[in-house]
Order: C-alpha cells, then sequence, then structure tokens
C-alpha cells in the first residue's frame, strides 16, 4: 500500500493543521480533513501560523498533503493512522466529536492505528473515544487496532518550537507498538512514554492548564510593580531565570489558553477545589479593562480627564483582540 494514502488527520484547530504540516516536512504524506478551505484556512486571518499555512501551501501542492474538506470523503479502508485532533473542550465541541468518532468508526479496518491528541478530561479516551469505536466500529480496541493519546496544545508559538516541545504518549492497556512510535519520532524529536492514558490526559490538562494560571500571576506581579513604580519589564528579566515558565516565548491567545481550564472546571465536582483555576480565568479575561483603568491612572497624574483625551496605542494589536477569532469579530 502507498505511504500516500496511509495516514488521515481529522480536527478543526491549530494542532490539526500544524501536525499535517510536521507529517509532510517528515516524508510522510497525508490528508487533512476539516472545515480548512482548499488554502488550508478557516479564517481569513491567523497571526502565528504564517509559516505553517506557508508550508501547507508548498506540500499541498507537491501532493503531500491532501485537503478533504469532509471526513465522509475519506478513503477509510486506505488508512492505516488516523489522527483526531479535536479538543473535548465543550459540550458542542465534545458532541461534534463523538459524532465524528461515531460516523468514522464502521469504515475502520482491521489494523488501523487510532490516536487522539486532543485535551480531555482524565479518563475521556478509554471511556468514549474507546466505547465508541467498539461499540458503532465492531472491532476491539487492543485485539483488532490500537489506540493512543498523545496531549497536543499550540499557545501561540512558531511550528519549530512547537515541533520540539516534549511530546507525551500512551497507548491503551500500556502497549505501543514500535511502527507508531518510529512514525512518530519522524515527527517529533523528543517524545515521553506513559504508562496510562489517564496520565497522560491529566498531563496534557494541567500543562495548559499551568500556562493560564502563570499569566494572571504575571499580570498581578505586573500590578503590583506599578503600584510601587518599578518598571516590571526589568524585574522580569532579571528574575526570567529563576521564575517559572510563564508566556515563554510564545504568544498567549487568550481564547486558547482558556480551553483547558474550562476542561478542568467542567470536570471539577469540588467547586472550591478549583478557586486559583477561576481566579486566573478571570483575571486574564478582564485584563482589557486592566489595560483601560492604567491609562486612566496615567492620564489622572498628569492632570488629565480621561474623557475626550486621545489615547495612541502602539503595537498591541494581540492584546486588544483575539487573533485566532474570525476579523469581523468585535475587539
Amino acid at each position: 500500500m502507498e505511504e500516500h494514502n496511509s495516514v488521515a488527520i481529522i480536527g478543526d484547530n491549530p494542532e490539526a493543521l500544524l501536525l499535517s504540516v510536521l507529517y509532510a516536512e517528515a516524508g510522510i504524506p497525508n490528508y487533512l480533513v476539516g472545515p480548512f478551505g482548499d488554502d488550508g484556512r478557516t479564517h481569513s486571518n491567523r497571526p502565528g501560523l504564517e509559516e505553517a499555512l506557508w508550508l501547507l501551501g508548498i506540500f499541498k501542492k507537491s501532493g503531500k498533503i491532501a485537503i478533504t474538506p469532509d471526513h465522509h470523503r475519506l478513503p477509510l479502508s486506505q488508512v492505516r493512522t488516523l489522527i483526531l485532533a479535536t479538543h473535548a473542550s465543550s459540550p458542542d465541541h465534545t458532541n461534534a466529536l463523538e459524532m465524528t468518532v461515531r460516523n468514522l468508526a464502521p469504515g475502520l479496518v482491521s489494523g488501523t492505528t487510532i490516536a487522539f491528541t486532543g485535551l480531555c478530561k482524565p479518563r475521556y479516551t478509554s471511556s468514549v473515544v474507546k466505547s465508541t469505536i467498539e461499540k458503532h466500529g465492531g472491532l476491539n480496541i487492543g485485539v483488532d487496532m490500537n489506540l493512543y493519546y498523545m496531549p497536543l496544545f499550540w499557545t501561540g508559538e512558531r511550528i519549530q518550537e512547537f515541533k520540539e516541545k516534549r511530546k507525551v504518549l500512551a497507548g491503551f492497556g500500556g502497549a505501543i507498538s514500535n511502527p507508531f512510535q518510529e512514525e512518530l519520532l519522524r515527527v517529533f524529536p523528543t517524545l515521553s512514554l506513559t504508562s496510562t492514558m489517564e496520565i497522560a490526559e491529566a498531563s496534557g490538562l494541567y500543562s495548559a492548564v499551568s500556562r493560564e494560571v502563570a499569566r494572571a500571576l504575571e499580570l498581578e506581579l505586573a500590578k503590583i510593580s506599578e503600584v510601587h513604580g518599578i518598571n516590571y519589564d526589568e524585574v522580569l528579566e532579571l528574575s526570567r531565570d529563576g521564575r517559572a515558565a510563564f508566556t515563554g516565548s510564545s504568544n498567549p491567545i487568550p481564547e486558547r489558553e482558556s480551553i483547558a481550564t474550562n476542561i478542568a472546571l467542567s470536570s471539577s465536582r469540588q467547586r472550591n477545589g478549583a478557586r486559583l483555576m477561576r481566579a486566573a480565568h478571570s483575571i486574564n479575561e478582564e485584563y482589557q479593562s486592566q489595560i483601560v483603568d492604567m491609562i486612566k491612572r496615567a492620564l489622572g497624574h498628569c492632570g488629565y480627564p480621561f474623557r475626550r483625551s486621545r489615547v495612541a496605542i502602539l503595537g498591541t494589536d494581540g492584546l486588544l483582540k483575539n487573533p485566532w477569532s474570525k476579523p469581523e469579530s468585535p475587539p
């Protein structure tokens, strides 16, 4: 069987796009299935993914990536590796994912390797993805086909940074086949294996949550520095080596970062136990009003009223609106 018929990546998010490009870059042709359009774009403006979109155009012309808008057009009998790259982050996304798996299951053939790469609640892969495949496909995971979980989450970094970040992989029942592991190592240079899917699910979810908490902490520390007349940029530079990994070199995208927090909060039965995440979520959502308050205070120190004052904001387009949203959405 030819290699160009062996891999299919299904998703509607940046991770699916990046994964498809990295597979092609590693010399593994693939299908990219989702609402990406002929040029791979779900929106006309997607800051942070320009390089990936450029590579997508090259690989599409060379035939290494075939964009298919609907999974119903996917030749499942030819697919040997099927990757689902959708986050189970809301009822709508979860329902859409489960319906996709349900529709795909009858067409899967014995020997297919299935990998789920979206963020989800612990035990979601085994309790939902696995059970749906077995119920509607008539094949048993671990006997007729293999199921894996690998959390992928794009936080605004360049494609090379996304590639080089350590990836976590777990197989159902702890089993990981050498061929699939070798396939992934062609795509990602650093791969860590875990004993259970639940550990991998929690690892991916908590890593993403920690970014939002850290980002909220940075905002709070910046406010404290402002009160005391301290240049926070200089403090940040001096404490860079000793501080926790906050936003790093990537560009934080608030709506992306909140995906993991929404999943974690929805799975938390004790509301009090999620106070830190809720506080971080609230702070990050209110950062726009914090910018306005800072401008008001600065004008007040100079003796100017906020009303009718002219304020020029330069180079903060990413702070004033969500760069992943549609261009027509209000800031």
